[in-house]
Order: structure tokens, then sequence, then C-alpha cells
């Protein structure tokens, strides 16, 4: 299942929505981004959250990123210490552990690491401070109602776009590590968006997408979760893929801390959204206190693909 579970989360890179943010300090803030069947929320939750479903969920290993740099905390953490932390938080959405693998409700793929940054840090910036610098050339010359003609030539767009190929990590150079990251991160969404409304202000960039690149080209732990309909991976056929129900990327800014201690505290924050709709990419995501859950044994899936 370890196998099978990989092959399906080679779609895991994505973000799910797009929305109203918070901006915070980077250094202790959680970032979420979670998105969920519409139907599967209505019968999980109920209508406006009033009676919430349990469910029973076994979970699979699914990818390791070990970012560029060496990492003991990370490399020594165990799946299964992972698969610890995250089950009492599951649990306060009314998840809980199957008793056997054959009775789940629900598959849930774990993929966790850190982002893979370029080792120097200033390259980046570079690129993002030449992003804003041409972006807001661009600006000031189509703002003059004529398309730049009045100031020395009609606006051109192109060193804009080449700066984002760059920034992207499109070029042959800098490989495609911050689009990766963006994706890993569950940013993608927030980013495009943030992106064409930065060609609409004088300095070229808004606020929001500085705080965003500077993420990306900045190391963060992260754990996704994705959820499947346990039914359509065990009696799925070729071809057909299994049912996504919901997923949460969660991260946090890893210079400074190790992955045993963030471990936890990104857990904690992301429980509150387990299983539900997001809308958007959650920066400073806050956590609603709770009280005490009992919570069971978590099962892995075997290492075996599925009938």
């Amino acid at each position: 299942m370890r196998s099978t579970a990989i092959t399906l989360c080679a779609a895991l890179i994505g973000g799910l929505g797009a929305a109203p943010f918070a901006v915070a300090s980077q250094d202790g803030s959680v970032a979420v981004a979670a998105g969920a069947d519409r139907d599967y929320v209505l019968r999980k939750f109920g209508e406006h959250g009033a009676n919430v479903k349990a469910e029973t969920f076994v979970f699979a290993r699914g990818r390791y990123f070990g970012g560029y740099l060496r990492d003991p905390s990370l490399e020594r953490t165990q799946f299964m210490e992972i698969a610890r932390d995250l089950a009492p938080g599951l649990a306060t959405q009314r998840y809980y552990p199957a008793s056997d693998a054959a009775s789940a409700d629900l598959l849930i793929v774990v993929h966790w690491g850190v982002t893979a940054v370029e080792e120097n840090p200033d390259h980046g910036q570079t690129d993002f401070e030449q992003l804003q610098k041409d972006g807001g050339t661009y600006n000031a010359r189509f703002s003059s109602g004529d398309g730049g003609r009045s100031k020395g030539g009609i606006a051109d767009p192109g060193y804009v776009a080449s700066d984002l190929a760059i920034a992207y990590g499109q070029s042959a150079e800098s490989g495609n590590g911050p689009a990766d990251n963006a994706q890993l991160l569950g940013y993608d969404s927030e980013l495009q968006k943030e992106e064409y409304l930065s060609l609409g202000v004088p300095s070229g960039m808004t606020e929001m997408d500085r705080r965003l690149r500077e993420d990306l080209v900045d190391e963060r732990y992260f754990v996704i979760l994705m959820a499947y309909d346990y039914r359509t991976v065990k009696d799925g056929k070729k071809g057909v893929k299994p049912k996504l129900l919901w997923s949460a990327h969660v991260s946090m800014r890893a210079t400074g801390r190790n992955f045993t201690n963030a471990l936890p505290a990104m857990s904690n924050v992301a429980s509150n959204f387990f299983g539900h709709q997001v809308d958007g990419l959650l920066l400073d995501a806050r956590r609603v206190p709770e009280g005490s859950v009992n919570v069971g044994v978590p099962h892995p899936v075997e290492d075996r693909k599925a009938n």
C-alpha cells in the first residue's frame, strides 16, 4: 500500500482555494491551506456543523522531502511518530483510528519534510527585488494612459514576465524549487492571485506577494494530509482515480527550530481545519481552545498494493 499511496499522491502537489488571509510575524506563525469536497463536508459535519459524523481512518506513508541541507531532527523522525502527533488533532474532528484496515472509512496519506531552497539566500531575494523594480517601471509607463508612449516607448511587460519565470523557478539555473515549494505549502493559488494584483500597484508588488515569495525562499517544515475515500482505494478500477475527500497543507518556518518541536505545533494548529473547506490561505492560523480527547492506536497500512 505504501507504493500505492505514493502513486496516488503524485497529484498531491496542489493547493486548494484562494481567499482572505492574516499577516503576522514569520517566526512563529503556522500557515494552513485546506480544502474539502463540498458534498463530503455536508455529510461529515451536517448543516452548520451541528451534527459531526464519526469516521475511522488508517494512515499511509506518503513522500518524504529532505530539502537541500541536512537536518538531523527531520531525518530521525519516523513515520509512526508523525502519525501519533497527528492522531489527537484528527480526533477533535471525530476522526478515529480504525480497528483494522478493512473497516476504515478513510485512507489518510501523509507527506512531510522541509522545502528546498537555494544555498545562497540572497539570490532569490535579488530576483524578487528585480521583479518589483521592473513591475514598478511597467506600471508607471502604462499608467500614463497612452500605453507608455509619452514616457519613452510602449510599456513592455516582457521584463516582468521574465522576472516571474525566474521567481517561479522556471529557468534552467534555478531549477523548479520555488514552484514546487508553492505547491507543497499550498501557496500556489494565493501566489497567482497576488501576482495578478501586483500588476496594478505602483511598487510592482503587493505586500502579500512579497510575503509569500519570501516564504518560498526560506526553509519551511510542512506536513500534508490527503484523505481518500477508502472504498475507492480498495475497490478502485484501473484508470479510475481514488476519490480525494479533503486535504490540508500545514507549514512553519524551519530556521531557528527543529522538526521535533515544530511537528506538534503544526498539528495543533491544523487540527481545527481537518476535513473542512477553508476559503484561502491562512498565513497565521489560530487554534480554538478545546477539551481533552482519548485517542486509540493509529494503524498504518501495510506495504502492499490495494486490490
